[in-house]
């Protein structure tokens, strides 16, 4: 499993300080990436895998990976 919404939604969970997803309020606004640089690597079929998952109405999509791997530049 590769995404934290692949996990059933009874599974125990660890005691967190912070505020659950479902309480932050989510705004709709429209963005564009000005960029010099272009995906590369795993970043295409992530970036695919993560629009087909908000387009299919997840609204709560994790991405993994190690350090320096480009999650950030991904998600922009």
């Amino acid at each position: 499993m590769a995404f934290a919404t692949e996990y059933p939604a009874d599974a125990p969970r660890a005691h967190s300080e912070f505020r659950p997803v479902g309480e932050i309020e989510r705004t709709e606004r429209r963005f564009e990436v000005v960029s010099e640089h272009q995906p590369a690597g795993d970043q295409p079929a992530a970036i695919d895998e993560l629009e087909r998952r908000l387009r299919a109405g997840e609204q709560d999509v994790v991405l993994l990976g190690a350090t320096g791997t480009g999650k950030s530049a991904t998600t922009a």
